[in-house]
């Protein structure tokens, strides 16, 4: 798990100025603990009146505690965020960080991936002074490389994603990884958001970066455009018994 990208803090900086909330009468609130990196990056870069985590591993809460003990406005939550988010939640709360979705090892298959449940209800009372960042975006965008039920990012469909969010007035932005390979995607309902002309030039280069997401993950898209032409000429009984047959070969 990489830290907060240099970039998503400048977002945040300027979101904070334009909603023209301090540091310290601001909330951070993320899902999903990791390693506690992102935790730290937000401790050591804003003077945040709380950071709150919500971690449904206790493995690593319990390993992360120790590093943030003498850190006072620093709280982590143990649980699903899907139903934590629930008892916790309000519009103070000024700065949402979802990144709980993950492989967790012995946890079950259904609480990988809360994301969607987490969406839902925010997206329901979410006011113009508050910024929602959803990590792994580029992922969710490309979700139709990933099959496997055990992976968090065959969970939630980009398209179902889009129904998530559509029609709920939100101005959207995504902001590339300096090193290509992941991007956020920050939502809001104040329409002064607007990062400067510098952000947007470099957020521009580390999107023509993305190259080498799509070259490292170019075999799965081949053959999902593969198993879409052999099924819209063909059948998708068709696929499955070319495909058993590759797999007894």
């Amino acid at each position: 798990m990489s830290g907060i990208s240099p970039n998503l803090i400048k977002c945040i900086k300027i979101f904070l100025f334009i909603t023209n909330k301090a540091e310290n009468d601001s909330i951070y609130l993320e899902t999903g603990l990791g390693q506690g990196i992102s935790i730290t990056d937000i401790y050591n870069n804003f003077k945040f009146k709380e950071i709150i985590s919500i971690e449904l591993d206790k493995q690593k809460i319990d390993k992360v505690k120790p590093k943030v003990k003498d850190k006072n406005n620093i709280s982590i939550i143990h649980g699903d965020s899907a139903f934590k988010l629930k008892e916790i939640y309000n519009r103070n709360i000024n700065i949402l960080f979802l990144d709980a979705h993950g492989i967790y090892p012995g946890i079950a298959q259904d609480k990988i991936s809360p994301l969607e449940n987490e969406i839902k209800f925010i997206t329901e009372d979410v006011s113009e002074d508050q910024l929602i960042i959803i990590d792994d975006f580029i992922k969710i965008k490309n979700s139709f490389l990933f099959k496997n039920k055990f992976d968090w990012r065959s969970h939630l469909k980009f398209s179902k994603f889009k129904q998530l969010i559509h029609g709920k007035g939100f101005q959207t932005l995504e902001i590339f990884y300096g090193n290509g390979n992941n991007s956020y995607y920050l939502l809001t309902k104040n329409k002064k958001f607007k990062i400067t002309k510098k952000l947007f030039f470099i957020n521009l280069i580390y999107r023509f970066l993305t190259i080498k997401f799509y070259i490292r993950y170019l075999k799965f898209w081949i053959l999902a455009f593969i198993k879409k032409i052999i099924i819209s000429l063909f059948s998708e009984n068709f696929f499955l018994k070319i495909k058993k047959f590759i797999i007894k070969k």
